[in-house]
């Protein structure tokens, strides 16, 4: 015997012409967010097709869902680590649990990801997209997402970021007034990333740049190295630095540059955006802008759970976590 259709929240939704959200409301007889119509037409298709909320479909209606997910690009990313920690201490202390997931870069994977948060009725999001400007993000909700480290073009959710602009060319400033003729910035393709974006906009505004031929893009290992090749033969008299724009290309920069037989601060001057361990055991230690990662993990968590428990979230906003610069003698 054919067992009836077990309907789900998403169905009664579509069927109804409104949102998930718009049916969470009803179920908790929150009828305020809805007008008459809206709540008539709702009553009748859960009468019609005998719907019988989920256990966690009704928590969710109530904020009782005690899980929320963390979904990020890449998490071989060295930042990522302190960002878990800041959101899980935010969690504890609301006894949720956190579902992490790593999106290995793919837009696909990212997709996959969410869907299955979504799936499992977590009770909100907090991103580190692939790509912040990709259409599927427009699916999602500023009633329970925040994004984080990068920006969307359009602001569709609460975004907490770091002060990139204002710090690198606050950093790079320095690097300019000890001397330096030419400074080079070392990077992974930039476009369309909105932190490797505002960090380049800094540097390029310290030194007064109107042109892209200081960029060192380390991607393609053939390219870089030739043109840390160039760099060196011509020099001549001249003083010579580099600001990496993370710590995996810093890793990269130094890497090369040791193989060359060049050393900081004699040869060369450098500095980072990122303070990650190993970069104080060097001799002498690389001067770096130090990125305050578990505090924005923190912010992102508080946030959301801002927007869970006091239903705030309006319009979407800003929230930046400044970091600092420190100094070891690197250039």
């Amino acid at each position: 015997m054919t067992q009836p259709k077990k309907f789900t929240i998403d169905d009664i939704a579509q069927m109804a012409g409104v949102s998930k959200a718009t049916i969470s409301y009803y179920l908790n007889n929150r009828f305020d967010k809805m007008s008459e119509k809206t709540k008539t037409k709702i009553a009748q298709v859960i009468k019609e097709n005998n719907y019988q909320p989920s256990v966690a479909a009704t928590a969710l209606a109530r904020n009782e869902s005690k899980i929320i997910g963390v979904v990020v690009n890449d998490i071989t990313n060295s930042f990522i680590a302190e960002i878990w920690k800041g959101v899980q201490s935010v969690a504890k202390e609301k006894n949720y649990s956190v579902e992490f997931l790593d999106s290995g870069d793919s837009i696909d994977q990212e997709i996959e990801n969410i869907h299955y948060l979504s799936s499992h009725e977590s009770a909100g999001l907090i991103l580190n997209p692939v790509d912040a400007n990709a259409p599927h993000l427009k699916d999602l909700s500023n009633r329970n997402t925040v994004m984080f480290d990068r920006q969307s073009k359009d602001m569709l959710f609460d975004e907490v970021v770091s002060n990139n602009f204002e710090i690198t060319k606050q950093f790079v400033g320095l690097m300019k007034n000890n001397g330096y003729d030419e400074i080079y910035f070392v990077t992974f393709p930039i476009e369309n990333i909105s932190t490797r974006v505002d960090r380049y906009k800094g540097f390029k505004d310290a030194l007064q740049l109107s042109n892209d031929d200081f960029v060192l893009d380390v991607s393609n290992a053939d390219i870089f190295d030739e043109k840390l090749q160039t760099i060196f033969n011509e020099r001549g008299n001249k003083k010579i630095g580099f600001f990496a724009m993370n710590g995996p290309s810093l890793l990269v920069l130094l890497n090369r540059l040791q193989y060359m037989g060049k050393h900081h601060p004699t040869d060369y001057g450098v500095g980072s955006y990122e303070d990650l361990d190993w970069m104080k055991l060097l001799n002498p230690g690389i001067s770096v802008i130090r990125q305050y990662s578990f505090e924005i993990g923190q912010k992102a968590a508080e946030r959301l759970f801002e927007k869970i428990q006091d239903n705030d979230y309006d319009e979407p906003k800003k929230i930046t976590v400044n970091s600092s610069i420190l100094i070891r003698q690197s250039f």
